[in-house]
């Protein structure tokens, strides 16, 4: 999907009233195809899924929800999700958080791409999320604390809430 390319509408057999309709038919039809292409730009839904990356642990979702729009080489995206998490064993405590499902793989290992994140939890121990990292295999992105470090799960957390904005090259 791409933008509209402005050049290539035209209204010259369209503003008077002495010109063409036959002539008019081809200019209408560039001019809606081009449309055709904003249209398509529109936000499509996907469902991103909270993953700790070893352990036994159970996440329970209270309510997810996520758009991108894909323009070109760039992917533009949002997501919000709200669930609790259950960490069963030390090695899921040790583990990262990543979410995944994002809609298109990155372009190349230069692809991670920093996200402002918002977390809030209700009961249990905040992670400090301060950015999403894409990662540049696979359609998934790790959670990073303020110092740049991946996130560990810690302690079991109710009514976790993460929501981030950001943008990625496909």
């Amino acid at each position: 999907m791409v933008w509209a390319t402005p050049g290539n509408i035209s209204t010259t057999n369209l503003d008077s009233n002495g010109d063409s309709p036959s002539l008019a038919r081809a200019d209408i039809k560039t001019a809606l195809d081009e449309f055709t292409k904003v249209a398509n730009n529109t936000k499509v839904s996907w469902t991103p899924v909270v993953n700790i990356t070893a352990g036994s642990f159970a996440v329970a979702y209270d309510s997810r929800s996520a758009h991108y729009i894909k323009m070109g080489d760039i992917v533009f995206f949002e997501l919000a999700i709200q669930f609790d998490t259950t960490i069963n064993d030390g090695t899921a405590f040790a583990a990262n958080i990543e979410i995944t499902g994002f809609p298109a793989n990155p372009s190349s290992t230069l692809a991670p791409v920093h996200i402002e994140v918002q977390e809030v939890a209700t009961s249990g121990d905040l992670i400090d999320i301060a950015t999403l990292r894409i990662q540049a295999s696979g359609t998934k992105a790790q959670l990073h604390k303020a110092n740049g470090d991946p996130t560990t799960p810690g302690n079991s957390a109710t009514n976790r809430i993460i929501k981030a904005k950001g943008w990625y090259f496909a």
